[in-house]
């Protein structure tokens, strides 16, 4: 899955899957799914959450 940062701390990647960066100094993100789930966490975990669920999507 490949991210695209936007701007102002908030990245997208295809299938509805965005990240929002609550401050440019921390390594924390809100992941949302497009499902319109949460998930509060590292780059690293949320990347891995956003891969996680596109492929149980596609089963």
């Amino acid at each position: 899955m490949t991210w695209t940062r936007q701007g102002d701390g908030l990245f997208t990647a295809p299938g509805g899957y965005s990240a929002d960066q609550h401050h440019p100094l921390e390594d924390r993100y809100t992941l949302i799914l497009p499902c319109g789930a949460k998930h509060t966490g590292t780059a690293q975990e949320c990347r891995e959450w956003a891969a996680k669920h596109a492929q149980e999507a596609m089963q």
